[in-house]
């Protein structure tokens, strides 16, 4: 289905109102990215999605850094799991669950409609623009974590509950235990 550019222009628009609300960055000369990186800008894209349908309509729109995607490196870890991780899930869940205190577990999917950007950037990160929201020799420089960047990936204590959560499942692609 192709999106409706009215709409989608909303949902950008709310979007960058979220991105100023939690002052994810601050706009910045491009040379002062050339001084501080030696590089330019990382590249920016919009991430647009109708999560409702032709009838009740739900755009969201994401502005994600293309930082990932700059060098293959195996300690990055990718926003969305693999469809495996789902099915185990499922298949977890499938059978009462209880945990040490004979508690039920309860399996929620919540869907966020506004993304929150809760860590700093722990380093300096340069960022073109949003596109349609440009500005002639300027960026932005991330006061917070940005999808699309390493600071995105897991803290070390969630990586260990992944880890653990992990030993009881396949690390092979396509297995579920």
């Amino acid at each position: 289905e192709q999106l409706r550019d009215d709409l989608v222009l909303a949902a950008r628009r709310s979007e960058l109102a979220e991105l100023a609300r939690q002052r994810v960055y601050v706009k910045v000369p491009v040379k002062q990215c050339w001084d501080t990186t030696g590089k330019p800008p990382i590249g920016t894209r919009w991430v647009d999605v109708n999560k409702g349908d032709a009838g009740k309509p739900e755009y969201r729109s994401r502005l994600v850094a293309q930082e990932i995607k700059l060098e293959k490196r195996e300690d990055l870890l990718a926003g969305t799991p693999p469809p495996e991780a789902k099915k185990s899930l499922f298949s977890s869940f499938a059978s009462p669950q209880v945990d040490g205190d004979g508690k039920d577990f309860c399996l929620d999917f919540i869907d966020i409609s506004k993304a929150y950007y809760h860590a700093d950037a722990i380093r300096e990160i340069i960022v073109k623009l949003p596109q349609g929201y440009e500005q002639e020799g300027m960026c932005g420089k991330l006061l917070k974590a940005m999808p699309g960047t390493r600071e995105t990936r897991p803290s070390v204590g969630s990586e260990r509950a992944l880890d653990m959560w992990w030993s009881g499942v396949s690390s092979k692609a396509g297995a579920i235990h």
